[in-house]
């Protein structure tokens, strides 16, 4: 279990963590999400013992990890945004060294670094140069050397970062295999890979958590969890105040004759209802669809 309990960092007169407080339980994953400066590499860094908070603590199974760095840092493997890897070593060579600074005993090396081999699907360039990969290689790379002293938690920091999208899909499937056996932290901007991925979300901006919980509760906090969409032909005045009486429209928004519509419950909404009403007052309907709310409709709304 991971606990991040009242965190604050501070960089000068510059607050990049404001009294965070979240936590993420054994068989969960969890998207860390924001925008750029919101604090996530900030918290990730703390979690990793590689900053110190300038208030607050994170507990790895009840371990303070400043209190007791070296038993909280065997349980975690982190990725950070940029892979840290040596160019000039073959990756099996590499991930051999990494065994060596984790105090992984040598019997046990070479059956750790063929199961990250293995798990990664690094077997066609386990004996290549890492400067020689490709991007998505050397992401999987970076993962494969979090991965070993099997540690129970992994923290990625952007992994996806500069993949195309064939990269992008092999990366996310290796990541959702990984989930069976370790707790997750994922920060990502690819908020559709935490749709898929993650159980948990956490949103940060400017330092502050704005919204936390299971995703599934994350999206119904948007000003409607579901959203109908409504190409008008034809448009007349005092349209939007009818419908804004309709009990379940939470919000609209009229745009170049589009009209948004978000409602307050994930009911199914029956459409007749809009467009009877619509075509009663006079005004023409070219097209109607309706759209399920997404995780970046409420990153938007909360970081707006």
């Amino acid at each position: 279990m991971i606990e991040v309990k009242s965190l604050s960092k501070r960089f000068g007169d510059l607050w990049a963590l404001k009294n965070t407080t979240w936590s993420v339980q054994n068989g969960r994953s969890l998207g860390l999400l924001g925008p750029n400066g919101a604090g996530k590499s900030t918290t990730m860094k703390i979690m990793t013992g590689l900053l110190c908070a300038s208030e607050g603590e994170v507990l790895i199974d009840g371990e303070k990890i400043m209190t007791h760095p070296t038993l909280a840092k065997k349980k975690i493997g982190y990725l950070s945004e940029a892979p840290p890897l040596y160019d000039e070593l073959k990756v099996y060579d590499f991930l051999n060294f990494i065994c060596g600074l984790k105090s992984v005993q040598k019997k046990q090396r070479a059956g750790q670094i063929h199961m990250v081999i293995d798990k990664l699907k690094l077997q066609e360039v386990a004996f290549r140069q890492i400067s020689n990969l490709s991007k998505g290689f050397r992401q999987r790379v970076g993962i494969a050397q979090a991965l070993l002293g099997d540690p129970r938690i992994l923290i990625l920091d952007e992994p996806s970062v500069g993949l195309d999208p064939h990269q992008v899909f092999e990366l996310r499937n290796i990541i959702k295999g990984l989930k069976s056996d370790h707790i997750i932290v994922l920060s990502t901007h690819i908020l559709s890979e935490v749709q898929q991925i993650c159980d948990d979300v956490v949103i940060l901006d400017r330092g502050e958590v704005k919204t936390q919980g299971p995703l599934s509760e994350i999206l119904k906090q948007g000003s409607g969890q579901q959203m109908i969409i409504i190409h008008l032909s034809e448009y007349k005045e005092g349209l939007e105040a009818l419908l804004q009486k309709l009990p379940e429209v939470a919000r609209l928004e009229l745009k170049d004759k589009t009209l948004n519509l978000w409602l307050s419950n994930d009911q199914v909404p029956d459409l007749n209802v809009y467009i009877n009403a619509i075509m009663a007052h006079g005004c023409g309907i070219r097209s109607i669809e309706q759209k399920q709310q997404h995780l970046e409709d409420v990153f938007i709304e909360v970081t707006r």
